[in-house]
């Protein structure tokens, strides 16, 4: 018989307890207390597996984040892009909006995480190096789709701009149920793509922190 892992079964017990409240409330509002009466463990527990609340919150995002890959993977994004001349990103909008449906509180997450990170830098970096991983699978897409079409353009700052378009398309859904027709934001992101500013061939997009430069 296969031994019984309690160490790993309090600490997703916690964490389990701890997203559901965050989801709910935020982080700054959270507090230890709450987290072990919703968990159903004391203070010790919860203490043994997480020294302080700072390391609670890392774990949890650490956690939460392989949720966001699977939903904001740029993967997907330059899977789509050969499949549809019409439309190539309407596949990838689609399934956003409809995991958005299915996992509200993932996305909940997401504002609560964006919320706390001027306040913990650690958060930040984790967070700004997940996106800036994604934009750097975009890039080079983007760059073919250009090529091919003989237009210039700085594909670094185009992947900065979908993808800060499709956060604001998924935020703006789960938060105040602005739902935005995938087809529409699928058509604007294609339409970006094919003809895009000529402003963006002189603008840069700071890799770490993925703002467009002044």
């Amino acid at each position: 018989m296969a031994r019984v892992d309690v160490r790993s079964i309090r600490r997703d017990q916690i964490l389990d307890a701890a997203e559901h409240l965050v989801a709910r409330r935020g982080w700054a509002q959270t507090s230890f207390a709450e987290i072990c009466r919703e968990a159903g463990v004391s203070n010790g527990v919860l203490t043994y597996h997480f020294k302080d609340k700072e390391d609670l919150l890392l774990a949890l995002y650490e956690r939460t984040s392989c949720t966001w890959k699977e939903h904001f993977n740029a993967d997907s994004a330059c899977q789509a892009m050969p499949g549809d001349a019409a439309n190539p990103f309407l596949a990838m909008v689609r399934e956003a909006a409809e995991a958005v449906e299915a996992d509200r509180q993932v996305f909940l997450l997401l504002l609560h995480y964006l919320s706390e990170a001027p306040d913990h830098p650690e958060v930040r970096e984790r967070i700004q190096g997940m996106f800036g991983e994604m934009r750097a699978k975009m890039c080079p897409e983007i760059a073919a789709v250009w090529d091919a079409q003989g237009v210039s353009g700085d594909s670094d700052v185009a992947s900065g701009v979908l993808q800060s378009a499709m956060a604001g398309f998924l935020i703006l859904r789960t938060a105040l149920g602005l739902k935005v027709p995938p087809e529409e934001m699928a058509r604007m992101m294609n339409l970006y793509v094919s003809a895009p500013p000529a402003a963006c061939a002189d603008s840069t997009v700071e890799a770490s922190a993925g703002v467009t430069s002044a």
